[in-house]
């Protein structure tokens, strides 16, 4: 696959591993098709009974980042990373800790720099939980794991349209 774009996807469609499953399709990017070939589950090593979320590839690391309650965790859903090691292949996924995860769910990580990123959770905000079913949830960023996370946006409403997440940020006045 080194002239393939590759799309990575959640979907809890026929011929997965339980409940949402992370799913790749890939195109040459040497045809002038615009067509995604069929799409392949990411098998048991990243997907579990349970659901799995918010994949993020990172091609400097070959290791895709992702949101998972089907495994051994802090709790809720937690963010793992799993290194590819070829096609389709993956290394056992590694849960990427404190202070990234909490008792809280944790989702939609994205890489920033060496040790830092952005995620989503509903863990504690200022002195009170987010409560889960009113669906409000903050943007965090982790710079290091020797600083303090720093909160980015504050609790917004979120859709869930069929375990796909929208965000809605509120607007901040001048």
């Amino acid at each position: 696959y080194t002239r393939a774009e590759f799309l990575y996807f959640v979907s809890d469609r026929i011929g997965g591993q339980g409940g949402t499953d992370i799913w790749f399709s890939t195109r040459d990017l040497s045809s002038e098709k615009l067509d995604f070939g069929r799409p392949r589950n990411c098998g048991k090593q990243i997907n579990s009974i349970a659901d799995e979320l918010t994949p993020y590839f990172d091609l400097d690391e070959n290791t895709m980042y992702f949101s998972s309650n089907g495994r051994v965790n802090i709790g809720g859903f937690d963010i793992l990373k799993s290194k590819n090691t070829g096609d389709n292949e993956w290394t056992k996924p590694k849960n990427i800790g404190l202070p990234f995860n909490s008792n809280a769910d944790d989702y939609y990580y994205r890489k920033h720099s060496i040790n830092g990123g952005y995620f989503v959770s509903n863990r504690k905000f200022e002195l009170e939980k987010t409560i889960k079913s009113r669906r409000k949830y903050a943007l965090y960023y982790q710079e290091n794991l020797s600083k303090k996370i720093t909160t980015i946006k504050e609790p917004v409403s979120v859709i869930n349209t069929y375990h796909t997440y929208i965000v809605f940020c509120p607007k901040r006045d001048k």
